[in-house]
């Protein structure tokens, strides 16, 4: 598949990321430094793949084997800046209920494809910390849930 058409499907662009960090721009410091705790929490493992989207986004996609045997993929979590607001909007697959009783109270549902929640991550989550630690281990909870549920 070339460039155009992985551009048309909006995924892995090689600017993507380029485009991500533009709308990025003017974010606060502390922002910036949440993307690098989610590379440096993401990064490293085998199973899962940070990749950039025109969207602009950030996306994490997880690897492993179905029921079936087959190999499978899907995102478990997605990330857009919002200038606007100064958040980003963040979609993952647990629940809005799920996500209320892990204190998100802001989830609600997501209606578009697999990822069940959408929710603002604002600047309490971005400093690295209880919140930020609860936040993680709120996308972790997404990525296991993916893989059981398919």
């Amino acid at each position: 598949m070339n460039d155009g058409e992985l551009e048309s499907r909006g995924f892995d662009v090689p600017d993507g990321r380029e485009q991500f960090f533009e709308q990025m721009r003017s974010a606060p410091f502390a922002a910036h430094e949440f993307v690098h705790e989610i590379h440096k929490r993401y990064g490293p493992r085998n199973d899962v793949e940070l990749h950039y989207a025109n969207v602009p986004d950030l996306r994490l996609r997880v690897f492993w084997e179905n029921a079936q045997g087959k190999d499978d993929e899907q995102n478990f979590s997605r990330f857009i800046w919002q200038k606007q607001n100064v958040v980003f909007y963040c979609e993952t697959y647990l629940p809005p209920a799920e996500l209320h009783e892990l204190g998100f109270l802001n989830a609600k549902e997501h209606r578009n494809g697999p990822l069940l929640s959408q929710l603002r991550v604002g600047s309490d989550y971005w400093v690295a910390g209880e919140d930020q630690n609860a936040f993680f281990r709120t996308l972790d909870l997404a990525c296991f849930r993916m893989t059981t549920a398919r």
